[in-house]
């Protein structure tokens, strides 16, 4: 039987962990009667996505992201409408994609599932012309991944002091919003598209909403709110219940259309897109076949 060809895209600066022992982990634990084992460095931004395509030339059956959400995105774009398996071993700050994948952060069992080869097909949204597959924003919370993006300190505490810095500054905006036969105005501090239910460390708005693989996007819109409120809605956020509140709006759809009186900071999978005052979010049924744990229960987080 031909061996499986499978190759490794790795991140060396993503996230917070080193990632130098994993061509060494592959090697030894992806099964040699099954596998042939292709190992790829990044050297700069956008070098995934070449890797990626010419793998998908190359006719390999596995492209595994070895990086956080930013570097999955570079790599999946590539795949999608292919029969080449995304396969992820988690190792950037927030893993959102992941996390909701219920991919072990463990690099041994993160391998152990690439052995298995169980796949699904996933969603994936689109904004504008740029594709996202946990997440992608509008407002405040883009303007955070932004000046995240540019601190060389990495992790949950770092993007603690990001949040924290601009809440305190930061003034609502108005947004027009059509979706689903509706249209109406939100004075907003973001509006989200949600694939996964996650932005990373466990952290989502509507989390039980989300399925990755039913066809709809979960559109959350956050009003402004005071400073004291604050206190009560953070670990609202933090516990994913935020939804619950009479601040937080959530939409499931397949498609809209956002257009802002100035122009908007965008984030896609945690990485800056740009300003925008026009936005069209859409979803892209089953665009992504990707490699799980099996069984997974999808919906649940």
């Amino acid at each position: 039987m031909q061996k499986k060809k499978i190759l490794f895209i790795i991140n060396p600066i993503a996230g917070i962990h080193k990632k130098k022992k994993i061509p060494q982990l592959a090697r030894q634990l992806m099964d040699s009667k099954t596998y042939e084992v292709h190992i790829a460095h990044t050297e700069y931004a956008g070098h995934a996505k070449l890797l990626a395509k010419k793998a998908v030339k190359d006719a390999f059956d596995v492209v595994v992201a070895v990086g956080g959400d930013g570097s999955i995105n570079e790599v999946a774009q590539q795949l999608m409408n292919t029969e080449v398996a995304l396969g992820i071993v988690p190792g950037g700050s927030g893993n959102g994609f992941a996390r909701k994948l219920e991919i072990p952060r463990n690099r041994k069992k993160a391998l152990a599932v690439l052995n298995e080869a169980y796949t699904i097909q996933c969603d994936v949204g689109m904004m504008n012309d740029k594709v996202f597959f946990s997440n992608a924003g509008l407002g405040i919370e883009a303007l955070i991944v932004n000046r995240f993006a540019e601190t060389r300190i990495r992790g949950f505490v770092s993007y603690a002091r990001w949040v924290l810095h601009f809440y305190a500054t930061y003034q609502a905006q108005k947004y027009k919003i059509q979706c689903d036969g509706m249209s109406f105005e939100k004075k907003a501090l973001f509006i989200n598209f949600s694939n996964s239910g996650q932005y990373g460390y466990q952290i989502g708005v509507a989390p039980d909403l989300s399925d990755i693989t039913d066809g709809l996007l979960e559109m959350i819109v956050v009003q402004s709110f005071s400073k004291w409120r604050a206190l009560y809605l953070l670990p609202m956020f933090l516990m994913g219940k935020a939804k619950n509140t009479s601040f937080v709006d959530v939409i499931q759809t397949d498609k809209a259309w956002i257009e802002c009186e100035v122009d908007a900071d965008a984030q896609i999978d945690g990485d800056p897109a740009g300003l925008g005052k026009r936005f069209e979010v859409k979803i892209l049924k089953g665009a992504l076949k990707v490699i799980v744990p099996k069984p997974l229960e999808i919906n649940k987080n």
